[in-house]
């Protein structure tokens, strides 16, 4: 009798607690900061110029020009940030956005379930996180800043997939049916010194998972050499091609430093090495 009356109990509870374990999906963003050329085009029609506070709801396409960027607040406070050259999507009824070039910061609050980022190449699933996203015509790279990031491969017959943690990297050849390794990349550097994450933008970021980011990896990587950041010219970006192998970052397993043993001097005596 006791089992029977359970059950309807439980039910009704589960019944209570599932939509709260559902995330919302995103309604609609509203632009808070544009920069140079920022359009938005709705499906079948011509790219209109936005302006600040525009409302932007899913399908309708956010592109950036040449050294233009731009920043979407969804209504649950999910911050989307667009590099130069970008072409920038969202879907209805989901959570779910696509990137099919330029570069994006994603910053999505904790507990609210996540998103998906699509590409042609690669899926990007994160849940409360911050990312930096690019995808150029050879390859797609990501960045986690904070939290963690499930890659997935879209081609090859397995759909290789890799977790990212802070201050990891992967770059990801768009033809590629394997995964690469990933690396560390230099966070404070980062944070100082790229467009998306630094300087004036209309939403403020959470910096305090971002702080607490680079307060780990200073920890991590403390008494060893500076961690290495991502730069093909004489100064750090996000944006760029494949970085030379000379200016890669670390690998993920930190490298033991090699010693030379002392040398045999005259009359047995030890010499230190290059002296």
């Amino acid at each position: 009798m006791k089992r029977h009356l359970l059950s309807p109990i439980l039910a009704a509870l589960f019944a209570v607690a599932t939509p709260a374990l559902q995330a919302a999906p995103l309604k609609d963003a509203k632009i808070t900061r544009i920069v140079n050329d920022v359009k938005t085009a709705g499906e079948g029609k011509a790219p209109t110029r936005a302006s600040l506070n525009d409302t932007v709801l899913p399908g309708v396409a956010v592109r950036t020009g040449i050294d233009s960027r731009t920043e979407l607040l969804f209504s649950d406070q999910t911050i989307t940030r667009l590099g130069a050259n970008s072409n920038f999507t969202f879907n209805e009824g989901t959570r779910e956005m696509s990137l099919s070039k330029g570069v994006i910061m994603l910053q999505v609050p904790k507990g609210l379930g996540g998103a998906k980022i699509q590409t042609a190449a690669v899926t990007a699933a994160i849940t409360g996180t911050t990312i930096l996203l690019e995808v150029g015509p050879k390859f797609t790279k990501l960045i986690v800043v904070e939290g963690t990031c499930t890659l997935t491969l879209k081609n090859g017959k397995w759909k290789r997939k890799v977790k990212l943690t802070a201050g990891q990297e992967i770059i990801v050849p768009n033809d590629a049916i394997e995964l690469p390794k990933t690396f560390f990349i230099n966070l404070n550097m980062l944070v100082k010194t790229s467009a998306l994450l630094a300087g004036k933008w209309g939403a403020p970021l959470d910096e305090r998972q971002i702080a607490a980011a680079i307060l780990a990896q200073n920890r991590q990587f403390f008494g060893q050499p500076n961690i290495p950041f991502t730069a093909t010219g004489r100064k750090p970006s996000f944006i760029s091609d494949i970085p030379r192998q000379e200016t890669l970052q670390i690998p993920t397993q930190p490298v033991t430093p090699v010693t030379t043993p002392p040398q045999p001097g005259p009359a047995g005596e030890s010499v230190p090495p290059n002296g």
